[in-house]
Formats: C-alpha cells, structure tokens, sequence
C-alpha cells in the first residue's frame, strides 16, 4: 500500500469512526463497531488501527458534542451533528 492509499484508509477510518460516535455506537462491543469500524483493521496493521481509533475517540470525547436531531428526512429518519466545543 502507498502512501496516498494510506491516508484514504486513515481518513476514511476517522470519518467512520465521527460517525459511529454521532450516534453512540463507537464503542467495540457495539453492533456499528463490528459493523462500520472494524473492517479496517484488514486494511492497516492493528497497532496502526488501534492508534487511530483511541486518538479519534479521545479528541472526539474532550472537543465535540452531540446534537441530536438536527435534521429529519421526508421517510422520517433524523439525524445527528458533531459540533466543536467553543
């Protein structure tokens, strides 16, 4: 794998990662971890993978709140935001 590979499975990773946070399904003995973050880690080592989820968790958990239906769709499905604490 290059490096531009590289940062894409990163950067795909922590978006992932936000937005399994955003709804409260990060943690790794949830239904979305297994799901939506865990794939990845057949895609990077595990130290480099569990650097990225710890460190995302971590900023996510001290510098963002979660608003809670910002946004509901015609079918009725609503949506969270990630905001950064001021």
């Amino acid at each position: 794998m290059d490096i531009m590979e590289s940062m894409d499975e990163k950067e795909s990773l922590i978006s992932m990662i936000e937005s399994c946070f955003a709804y409260g399904e990060e943690a790794k003995n949830s239904r979305s971890y297994d799901k939506y973050i865990k794939p990845f880690k057949d895609e990077m080592s595990e130290i480099e993978f569990n650097s990225i989820y710890e460190d995302t968790i971590k900023d996510l958990k001290e510098n963002y709140v979660i608003k809670k239906d910002v946004y509901i769709d015609s079918e009725g499905c609503s949506y969270n935001e990630l905001v950064k604490r001021s």
